[in-house]
């Protein structure tokens, strides 16, 4: 007798076709295709691959792509006559069932959940701009890239639960600092020349407040 599965009501499918949809709905609102990439923490040619999946991806060479290999060309003979890389090619195909890593899934799945769970407190957040709110998208953007305009990237780890005061501590490389939340708070209602505050708040959707 087979040893029983760890999660009997886990369904793979099911669990691959839900992400599709999350990824479809989330590339109807995104700016472009590279900068939800970067929203999801996926490559370009990974997320290419899910929306044309999905059915809502097309272009001229994937479209080309498709049809050599509906016609039985191999990899290697697409990539001849495209002149595409092995890993582009991959890319413009739609996964086949079965094949996508249990593991990944799960993975690019919580990445999914988590860009709807920070753009939906980003849309209540503009609609109401209080401190609570606030602090609310600040902790669910933890570990985010946020560029300033100098094209700097810097990430933040909030600071542990119920420890007081507030603070956001940055990093960028190898440097770190804290960013206390009485001065982002204050920045919210007074504005703010601190560039990075300025990075988070338009990330945000609250440039007239920085």
């Amino acid at each position: 007798m087979g040893r029983p599965r760890k999660n009997p009501e886990y369904n793979p499918e099911e669990q691959f076709q839900k992400m599709l949809e999350d990824v479809k709905g989330a590339y109807e609102n995104a700016d472009s295709l590279r900068s939800l990439a970067s929203e999801l923490n996926m490559t370009l040619l990974k997320l290419r691959k899910l929306l044309i999946t999905a059915g809502i991806f097309a272009s001229d060479i994937c479209m080309e792509v498709n049809q050599l290999h509906e016609q039985g060309k191999t990899i290697p003979e697409i990539m001849k006559i495209t002149g595409l890389s092995r890993a582009s090619v991959h890319s413009y195909l739609p996964y086949v069932r079965g094949i996508y890593n249990t593991e990944e899934l799960s993975l690019d799945a919580k990445r999914c959940r988590m860009y709807r769970e920070r753009m939906e407190s980003v849309r209540n957040l503009q609609l109401n701009p209080i401190p609570k709110r606030l602090w609310e998208t600040l902790v669910l953007f933890e570990d985010y890239p946020f560029r300033r305009e100098t094209n700097e990237l810097f990430r933040y780890q909030v600071s542990e639960a119920g420890k007081n005061p507030k603070k956001l501590l940055l990093k960028n490389g190898e440097h770190e600092w804290v960013l206390e939340w009485r001065e982002i708070r204050k920045s919210l209602k007074e504005g703010t020349e601190n560039l990075y505050i300025k990075a988070i708040f338009s990330r945000f959707g609250l440039e007239d407040m920085a």
